[in-house]
């Protein structure tokens, strides 16, 4: 092992080389390839030529917490600990921002967790802000479908020209009335690749980050003269404080967030420059790689960043080239069914539970269809099938296996579609009564895509009676979630 000796030799020989604190992320996010990146700037080549600062707007949502975070005191010589009086939750808001590459912010709307929404909550907020509420506080596809028609359709109608709207590839943000409307409008919509965010989104990149800070400075000054939660009725009053705080750099971020991420001025070598390829691709970089790292090195690095290759995913239905602009045409490709009708369904961000996820959104979908889960014949003893699954069709139900960083998850799920190494699975969950116990879909389907080793083995039903399943179940019933 390497000890400090030869640390500080091979710093003193490599003078290029220096140390930096370094921030955590995800491995899905480091996993995001020089070629992805590539594709997707080469896409938007295609679209964003000719368009003007002021017609390209990126929309993110973000979150204010009720919490203005530790902070450092003066203390004794000896103290373990350090406290002081300050009330604080785990609320949240949810704030839907948007910006224009010109240094513009359009108004921000606010979804409040409540049933209704009452005027006290919408006074002293900033000019043009819109409000909205929700069961859980998150945005879903009506939310999205009405913010996209209060604010952002108002935005663009003022301007001449082509217009490009930039958003994250969260289904919720993708409905058919928005997809026609910006069609109507000369409206460009166009996708970030998955997981790129923190590279590709300007709000991300260079927007909420002081605006955080600022939003902590204000709530601190008011948690110190009040008690108990934030009131709804003074969220408007403290965004406005916390944006009006930003002064003058509010535009500078803006616009520096759109140049870091290539778009304004197009410059895609500003992305791709933070990304290091695997493979040397010039004589240059080759010959620099011989004489500086071995091959073996290179690969421990790469496995690092990328993780293990047989991971589970979480379903996206969209297949959808981030940077290419979507029209109506995609979706019907995509799902010909969510066209015809929209729905929810609640998509829960992967692993949240064990890697403290943001939040959790809600994802437009198809809802449960009585109609389309078939009863095949019962039997009263489950059937045993190998763990290859190759007894398994679309219209099975089968018990698959979750693993988290604390222990497995076991579901009963129904195929959806096949491949010959993954699955679209469609999971139920399991209700107990003091009679007995049953399963049924949620009201917000839950599909996601595994691969045939989550496979436990095929379950047989037993009955359906209003949308309650049951099924031939043993001991294992215990562990099924």
């Amino acid at each position: 092992m390497p000890g400090e000796g030869w640390f500080n030799g091979l710093m003193k020989r490599h003078p290029r080389l220096t140390i930096k604190l370094a921030e955590n992320t995800k491995r899905v996010r480091a996993a995001v390839t020089y070629e992805i990146i590539e594709d997707y700037f080469r896409n938007v080549s295609k679209i964003i030529e000719d368009i003007p600062a002021q017609n390209i707007v990126n929309y993110d949502e973000t979150n204010f917490v009720d919490d203005p975070g530790a902070v450092k005191v003066v203390m004794k010589k000896g103290s373990k600990h350090a406290y002081r009086t300050l009330d604080t939750t785990k609320s949240s808001t949810t704030v839907m921002f948007a910006i224009a590459a010109d240094g513009t912010r359009l108004p921000p709307y606010t979804v409040y967790k409540a049933k209704y929404l009452y005027e006290g909550w919408k006074e002293g907020g900033l000019p043009g802000a819109m409000y909205n509420r929700s069961p859980k506080g998150w945005f879903d596809s009506e939310l999205f479908d009405d913010w996209f028609r209060s604010v952002a359709l108002p935005f663009f109608r003022k301007l001449d020209g082509t217009k490009l709207l930039i958003g994250d590839n969260l289904q919720s943000h993708i409905t058919v009335s928005v997809i026609e409307e910006c069609e109507n409008n000369d409206i460009r919509f166009i996708l970030l690749p998955p997981n790129s965010t923190h590279m590709l989104q300007p709000l991300d990149v260079a927007y909420f980050r002081p605006l955080k800070a600022s939003w902590k400075r204000v709530l601190e000054e008011w948690k110190l003269k009040n008690r108990g939660v934030l009131p709804k009725t003074v969220f408007p009053r403290m965004l406005k404080s916390a944006v009006e705080g930003l002064g003058e750099r509010e535009m500078n971020n803006i616009l520096a967030g759109f140049k870091a991420c290539g778009l304004v001025p197009f410059n895609p070598d500003a992305v791709l420059a933070k990304i290091a390829r695997k493979e040397p691709t010039t004589p240059e970089e080759r010959n620099r790689a011989e004489t500086s790292m071995t091959s073996a090195l290179v690969d421990y690095l790469h496995q690092l960043k990328t993780g293990p290759s047989d991971a589970p995913k979480r379903g996206k239905r969209l297949n959808i080239a981030a940077g290419k602009s979507i029209g109506t045409k995609d979706l019907e490709e995509e799902n010909p069914r969510s066209c015809k009708q929209s729905k929810t369904r609640k998509r829960q961000i992967s692993d949240s539970e064990d890697e403290n996820d943001l939040q959790t959104l809600e994802v437009e979908e198809q809802s449960v269809n009585i109609d389309d889960y078939e009863i095949g014949e019962s039997s009263a003893e489950p059937e045993d099938i190998p763990d290859s699954s190759g007894g398994c069709d679309i219209g099975d139900f089968i018990i698959t296996k979750y693993e988290t960083n604390k222990r497995d998850r076991f579901y009963i799920a129904k195929i959806i579609e096949m491949t010959e190494t993954e699955l679209v699975v469609s999971t139920l969950r399991k209700h107990a009564s003091n009679k007995s116990v049953f399963f049924s879909f949620p009201n917000i389907l839950d599909e996601s895509v595994i691969n045939r080793q989550q496979i436990v083995r095929r379950v047989i039903l037993k009955s359906l009676k209003r949308g309650k399943y049951y099924f031939s179940l043993g001991e294992e019933l215990e562990t099924l979630q």
